[in-house]
């Protein structure tokens, strides 16, 4: 009676930490959050947010410079990330709201 009640608390417990890191895998793929900032004309680009970003798993799903109608001499930059924890998207936002070429950043919701 010992052993199956053992046993069966064993195969919980590798069942229970085998499934935590999927869960987190396939949660966090699905866990979207953006970001529109203005900055200055070609102060931000892909190998810029790729050394921000670092070595992290995060990973950047859209990435859209354009000129802003309202001012030429700025960029208007619409960046997704995926696979971000909220941890991780504040600090990269941090990071962005830090640096001097970054006039106006905003998150968007609902991503």
């Amino acid at each position: 009676m010992y052993v199956a009640s053992i046993s069966a608390t064993i195969i919980i417990l590798i069942i229970l930490a085998g499934v935590k890191p999927l869960e987190r895998r396939f949660i966090a793929v699905k866990q979207q959050r953006s970001v529109n900032l203005w900055a200055d004309r070609g102060s931000i680009s892909l190998d810029i947010m790729h050394q921000i970003l670092g070595s992290a798993g995060i990973r950047i799903k859209r990435f859209i410079v354009q000129q802003s109608e309202t001012d030429p001499e700025l960029d208007d930059i619409h960046i997704s990330f995926s696979r971000s924890s909220i941890n991780d998207f504040e600090a990269i936002y941090a990071r962005l709201e830090n640096m001097e070429n970054v006039r106006v950043i905003q998150r968007v919701e609902g991503t």
